[in-house]
């Protein structure tokens, strides 16, 4: 079948690299230059480094199996083995979950999963047609691609309900939605602190991320990332640059058993929807397989690269039953699974 898919992060990707997998001819839109979505690695002119998911935690069997294969193939490693907590002094977290990051970036499975699709960038789908030969999908310039037997929407939700709320009433549920800002900084000798990844019980900062000691980071000077609590950024011009990075120091300067070196280089990114509430509770995938339309992403089953993986499964295992049995379901009303 001729697939389209609106959207490169993880769960689209992903998506698009199982269905292509089948023999389907795939296209995948994004608006932005680069595939990945928040699972995002810059490259500035001084560096490289993540600003979007810091790491990937595995709770499940199946996700960390599926890791396990990813890291054969030289496509992720396990990171950290030990997560730290800040609450008045550095201490281990005791944590259940085992933790991944892609290599050589964050984006790199993306890439890897993307290489057999049409990969159309810069293209920000604004509106879907449908017409006798399928689906149109109309970008921001009025440019049309299709038609298409099947579309389905994986941007963050805030994006998807426009599009899919068109053409199906009351398709997607809105739901609250949370920021963040990163910033992340270079500095000119290495910084003194005896962890990796620190989570913060308080303050300004949610977590402080050491960049350049994931796997497979080729970096000429250290670089840390530093996140910050959404109810801090929920107003993005709250907090000006300056201001970002002298919180990322004060944090930094209560880890470290030496005085922090001189920041050479910086660079802070706006998520705008970084995560779904985690209060909310997830609503599924959308699906609805008589206009042959569908919708989900990492908020279809939490927030996380995990829920990605999950939700991608869901997805290809109903289109590709679909493919299989085009009599199924033809009656059947659209439904939030």
């Amino acid at each position: 079948m001729k697939i389209a898919i609106v959207g490169a992060g993880a769960t689209g990707s992903l998506l698009a690299y199982l269905l292509t997998n089948k023999g389907h001819a795939v296209t995948v839109f994004e608006k932005s230059r680069g595939r990945g979505g928040r699972c995002c690695h810059k490259r500035a002119n001084w560096g490289v480094f993540d600003t979007g998911a810091p790491v990937i935690n595995a709770s499940t069997s199946e996700f960390i199996s599926f890791m396990r294969v990813l890291e054969q193939q030289g496509l992720a490693c396990q990171w950290p083995i030990r997560i730290h907590e800040y609450k008045d002094q550095l201490r281990l977290k005791d944590s259940h979950s085992t933790y991944f990051t892609f290599t050589p970036g964050m984006n790199s499975a993306c890439r890897y999963w993307l290489s057999d699709a049409k990969f159309v960038t810069q293209c920000r789908i604004e509106h879907l047609q449908k017409v006798n030969a399928g689906w149109l999908l109309w970008d921001d310039h009025e440019r049309k691609f299709g038609a298409f037997e099947w579309v389905i929407v994986t941007t963050p939700l805030p994006q998807a309900i426009p599009l899919v709320n068109e053409q199906v009433e009351g398709g997607l549920v809105g739901q609250e939605w949370e920021s963040c800002w990163t910033i992340s900084l270079q500095f000119e000798q290495p910084v003194s602190i005896n962890a990796e990844m620190i989570e913060f019980a308080k303050g300004p900062i949610k977590l402080i991320v050491h960049d350049s000691a994931k796997p497979g980071r080729r970096q000429t000077n250290d670089v840390w990332v530093a996140y910050f609590r959404h109810d801090l950024c929920a107003d993005k011009s709250a907090l000006d640059h300056s201001e970002l990075q002298n919180l990322a120091l004060q944090e930094l300067h209560k880890l470290s058993r030496d005085e922090l070196p001189a920041v050479i280089h910086r660079y802070q990114h706006y998520w705008r929807f970084a995560q779904l509430n985690l209060h909310q509770q997830a609503q599924g995938i959308f699906w609805d397989p008589v206009q042959r339309l569908a919708s989900g992403g990492d908020w279809s089953y939490g927030a996380s690269v995990q829920a990605s993986f999950q939700c991608a499964n869901m997805l290809f295992n109903k289109v590709q039953s679909e493919s299989e049995n085009p009599l199924v379901n033809t009656l059947v009303n659209n439904k939030l699974y």
